[in-house]
């Protein structure tokens, strides 16, 4: 059996049909993959939740609809049918029930500006919406699948696979097993970029290393964080409505909501300071409600942080973990996170203009990816570290989402118990263990 007969077999012990194309992709990171695929079939096909299988891929159709991956839209419209959900809703959320448009809000504020998701979200949809109110356990459980599907919209649109949604699922297959054995080819376009990336990361190891890198130049490197954010204006995003075109069912109340750069916003909404509020808060505030999606998502995370292959274009044995973080650190400033342990001087020396702008829209505004934008950027990058940074911009995006969510009900909560609550000690590793703080509004 050839490499191509063993991919095909090992995919269809997994998820159905629809997601095999995407999987085409996932599969070149065999550690990731096996998270990955278990998180889908957990998130979509276990009856394991508070909500019913068909409600899941509906609320994933809402989300998809945002940023037009039709991928995702005509998959999970499948799924939906197939798992019983009513044909009628597929004609748009003006069919749907109360409840999926009371929701509506929240979908259109993770998809586009999670910065905005905030107490009074939470209490119109948990607590004083006249029809179809969410209990919190089903609150939670939809804000996972809203900001998994919202972040997996990078992956489908960066390697173009919403290009082909018109195509039947045996050429999209085609197609997508075709771009995956591609995994040798380097473009001769740019030779030196990789090598120059080599010598920047060296660069920063060495000063670390040194002990260079002091608190007062940390703090001047931190400086660059409101500039990161104020550059972030003049890359391009488009201009287009980012949900679905003419013709197309329209999953929302508001077509005309999008991402807008977080240094030109006119909401109140303030930086959100990481080291105030953690995915160790924000991990124990959801896994409250569901364990299961928490302790997925924390794998996720932590398989995605740490996967490495030590190598950069043909070069080898190559610490790449400064790249890593570099993108990873970039698409949270995109949606107004900050970290001060962190300094962003990294970002501008490891990611070039180029290369920020199309994090950007892969990471904000998907829809507008072009062959034009992937021919342009990681010409010496195989597939697989093309995907690898893909995947990164996904999980620090859906890192992101969750954290703003977190902090949302946390101030729900404390807005509708006004008693401080003391975050309480549990066996989970990832949960707030030895920490004495008390969990009060964070703004």
């Amino acid at each position: 059996m050839d490499k191509s007969s063993d991919a095909s077999a090992r995919l269809t012990k997994v998820l159905p049909k629809p997601w095999h194309p995407l999987l085409e992709y996932i599969q070149l990171h065999p550690q990731y993959f096996n998270i990955f695929t278990n998180t889908i079939e957990t998130i979509f096909y276990r009856s394991a939740g508070a909500l019913r299988l068909p409600d899941r891929h509906y609320l994933a159709i809402m989300a998809a609809s945002r940023h037009r991956c039709y991928y995702l839209v005509r998959l999970h419209q499948r799924e939906f049918e197939r798992l019983g959900g009513s044909k009628d809703w597929l004609k748009g959320l003006s069919t749907a029930s109360d409840k999926f448009q009371t929701i509506d809000r929240l979908v259109q504020i993770l998809s586009h500006q999670p910065w905005q998701c905030n107490a009074e979200l939470i209490m119109a949809i948990a607590k004083y919406a006249e029809r179809g109110k969410w209990a919190m356990a089903e609150l939670i459980q939809a804000a996972f699948i809203i900001s998994h599907t919202v972040a997996l919209c990078s992956v489908v649109q960066a390697v173009g696979l919403s290009r082909n949604s018109g195509l039947t699922q045996h050429e999209a297959l085609a197609i997508a097993e075709w771009e995956r054995s591609k995994e040798n080819h380097v473009s001769g376009v740019d030779k030196g970029e990789v090598q120059q990336l080599i010598e920047a990361m060296t660069n920063i190891q060495t000063a670390r290393e040194l002990g260079e890198e002091d608190e007062a130049e940390l703090q001047r490197a931190n400086q660059l964080f409101d500039k990161i954010v104020a550059d972030i204006v003049d890359l391009p995003t488009g201009g287009h409505s980012p949900v679905n075109g003419e013709g197309e069912p329209v999953y929302t109340q508001n077509a005309d909501f999008a991402y807008v750069d977080f240094a030109t916003r006119t909401d109140p909404a303030k930086t959100f300071k990481y080291h105030d509020f953690t995915w160790d808060h924000a991990y124990s505030t959801l896994a409250d409600f569901d364990q299961n999606f928490a302790d997925l998502t924390d794998t996720k995370f932590k398989c995605m942080r740490n996967l490495t292959y030590s190598f950069m274009g043909d070069v080898d044995n190559v610490d790449t973990s400064y790249y890593r973080r570099a993108i990873w650190h970039y698409i949270q400033a995109l949606f107004g996170v900050r970290r001060d342990d962190y300094s962003y001087q990294e970002v501008n020396t490891l990611l070039n203009r180029e290369m920020k702008s199309f994090i950007k829209i892969i990471g904000a505004t998907p829809s507008r990816a072009t062959d034009e934008m992937r021919d342009s950027v990681m010409p010496e990058f195989k597939m697989s570290e093309k995907v690898h940074v893909y995947l990164l911009v996904m999980e620090a995006h859906l890192e992101t989402n969750l954290l703003h969510f977190a902090r949302a009900i946390v101030n729900y909560n404390v807005a509708s118990n006004p008693r401080p609550r003391r975050a309480r000690n549990v066996t989970s590793t990832r949960r707030l263990v030895d920490r004495s703080d008390t969990v009060m509004v964070i703004e």
